[in-house]
């Protein structure tokens, strides 16, 4: 009779250190879960950021190699000398370079207010971002974008 008393006692606390056990492997989980929704949140703006970076940056490139194949190719060096488009392509380069230099300043991520430990997507800046770009490209091409 002793021993089943030990045994379901021993058994009580092995079960109890069970449930606990059990219940910290459950927090850590939807810990973890709630770390790779973040993760796959971040990647996903991150990947939309760079493909509008890069979409901007090929404007540009555009723009540069023609302005380039003026100073280089033509030799045409003085502002003064160039045509009316030419100093629009030189006045877009300049505008587009400047927008590139903006959105390489952008914070993807800031940190959470609820807690410092992580990081978050930094919505509103990126957002603003998208907006400034959408009205400057407007701007500097002429055409709605």
């Amino acid at each position: 009779l002793v021993g089943g008393a030990i045994f379901a006692f021993t058994g009580s606390k092995m079960e109890d250190k069970a449930d606990a056990a059990y219940s910290q492997a459950c927090e850590i989980r939807d810990k973890a879960e709630a770390i790779c929704t973040r993760l796959i949140d971040i990647e996903n703006a991150g990947t939309k950021f760079k493909t509008v970076l890069e979409d901007v940056n090929s404007i540009y490139e555009d723009f540069f190699t023609k302005l380039a194949n003026l100073v280089n190719c033509e030799g045409k060096i003085n502002y003064a000398d160039y045509t009316e488009e030419e100093r629009r392509n030189f006045e877009v380069t300049l505008g587009l370079a400047t927008l590139l230099c903006t959105m390489c300043k952008v914070q993807l991520t800031k940190t959470d207010e609820q807690d410092e430990n992580m990081k978050v997507v930094n919505s509103e800046e990126i957002e603003s971002c998208y907006n400034e770009n959408a009205s400057t490209l407007s701007a500097l091409l002429g055409c709605p974008v």
